[in-house]
């Protein structure tokens, strides 16, 4: 005797379309990446959202392996709250770290305020220790509804 054939029902077939969004295709590959951040101080946790969000937008699959910024933002709530939320591992560098880093576009006024020229782009560079670690995205500016200023780049290993 031959067993019962199943009969597939609507069910089914949308927890079947739910696992396909779950589980990436294996034909596509991860990139692995640090985000570095600059912020105000006091900037809202959706902000920092929103900002890295838009930096993510379109890159496809990535893992985020390090979140970096400066190391005055290692007790920013919002920064800290962000790493928490989303699992991501925080590393924080000096002005002397970041400004060791050559950037394509130096910020005069950040040196003058903070003594680097650079922490968003250096941040995620330094985050990932590699000297073959390029930009995926260039700094990016982002203005949130609470008015405060973000900036985020995007780093991986080339």
């Amino acid at each position: 005797m031959y067993p019962k054939r199943r009969v597939e029902t609507a069910d089914d077939a949308d927890e079947r379309r739910d696992l396909k969004t779950l589980i990436p295709d294996s034909s596509v590959a991860i990139s692995s990446v640090a985000i570095g951040i600059g912020c105000m101080r006091g900037t809202a946790l959706s902000t920092l959202e929103a900002a890295v969000a838009a930096a993510l937008d379109g890159l496809g699959p990535v893992a985020v392996i390090a979140l970096a910024s400066i190391e005055r933002k290692r007790d920013e709530p919002a920064l800290l709250q962000l790493g928490q939320a989303r699992g991501w591992p925080l590393s924080f560098f000096t002005a002397t770290e970041l400004a060791s880093v050559r950037v394509a576009r130096p910020s005069p006024t950040l040196v003058q305020s903070i003594g680097t020229a650079s922490v968003a782009e250096a941040a995620a560079l330094l985050a990932l220790a590699n000297e073959r670690a390029g930009l995926l995205v260039e700094k990016q500016s982002h203005r949130g509804s609470d008015g405060h200023w973000v900036s985020v780049a995007v780093a991986k290993v080339c």
